[in-house]
């Protein structure tokens, strides 16, 4: 078994262009590259009971990959806390809720968290990363096409306005 590599620490201004949106980011005051841990996955109907008490980030993803413009992946949803919001707060109620009933609708079944003090510019670094690699925002973090779903509704055949 071999140990830690050795070497210089390396900062935002040594690292290859694509580093800071393939999951590393520059520690505050050290100066040590961090990245957000995801723990083990969990079945999406578990995610209140496994969702830790800290603030953070999740994934929930598919069993099989799924196209996307670029490529394919099994990811169907990134979501984040707020920042003194517990995952097992956010993941219990309202927004959260939403979303990942929203990601189950789409084809997820599975559920993993990463624990971070800073869970809003995290999701926007996953975001970022993933439309950059796949061409499009997870399923679930899509804008609702709107139209498409007045189209398919059964109120927009008699005019009616349907409330989304």
């Amino acid at each position: 078994m071999r140990g830690p590599r050795a070497g210089p620490e390396r900062t935002r201004e040594t690292l290859p262009p694509f580093a800071t949106d393939a999951g590393v980011e520059v520690g505050r005051g050290d100066a040590t590259l961090r990245a957000v841990n995801f723990g083990t996955w969990h079945e999406l109907g578990d995610a209140r009971s496994a969702a830790p008490a800290d603030p953070g980030v999740l994934q929930a993803r598919a069993a099989a990959p799924r196209p996307y413009p670029t490529g394919k992946s099994a990811m169907i949803f990134y979501g984040a806390s707020g920042a003194g919001e517990p995952l097992k707060a956010y993941v219990a109620g309202g927004s959260g809720t939403a979303a990942l009933d929203r990601a189950r609708e789409l084809g997820a079944s599975l559920v993993r968290f990463g624990v971070t003090a800073t869970p809003r510019d995290e999701l926007a670094r996953l975001l970022r990363g993933f439309a950059g690699r796949f061409g499009a925002l997870p399923a679930a973090n899509a804008p609702l096409d709107h139209d498409a779903l007045d189209a398919s509704s059964p109120s927009s055949k008699n005019g009616a306005p349907r409330d989304v």
